[in-house]
Parts: structure tokens; sequence; C-alpha cells
């Protein structure tokens, strides 16, 4: 169920849509661990398809590497 909302996923699963919201938003749920699974997932497959395309040259997939590639140094703990 890749990059799709809760809103699509209870519709899909036949689950009341504000239950699996709650429960999504419930840390530790098994709801929102599948969620949350899903999402690096579809991360994963996005960002490996975007240096693909960087490394054969594309120019916006170097820049969106790029942009993307900020956030996650900046999380990196450094003395």
């Amino acid at each position: 169920m890749a990059m799709m909302s809760p809103a699509e996923v209870a519709f899909l699963l036949g689950v009341d849509e504000e239950r699996l919201r709650d429960d999504i938003a419930t840390y530790r749920h098994p709801a929102r661990l599948a969620y949350m699974r899903g999402l690096a997932k579809t991360a994963y497959k996005l960002r490996t398809n975007m240096l693909e395309l960087a490394e054969a040259g594309s120019p916006n997939a170097i820049n969106e590497s790029n942009r993307a590639l900020t956030p996650l140094l900046s999380q990196l703990d450094t003395p």
C-alpha cells in the first residue's frame, strides 16, 4: 500500500478511518508500526530510484538527492 493516506488504507481494509488514525497516532501500536514500516519501504524505493537517476546524470535527480541528504546529515551527532 505504497504512498497511501490513512484514509485510503482504511477504505481498502474496510476499517473505521478515525480508529485507524488514532491507532497510527499511538506510539508502538501495531497499526502505527505497520504504517511506518510501509512509509519507510516506500521512501527507500523512492530514494533508490532517485539515486539511480542521479548516477545516470539527471540534473533534477542530483538536486533532489542533495536536498534529501541535507536533513539526514543534520541528524547525525557530531563531536
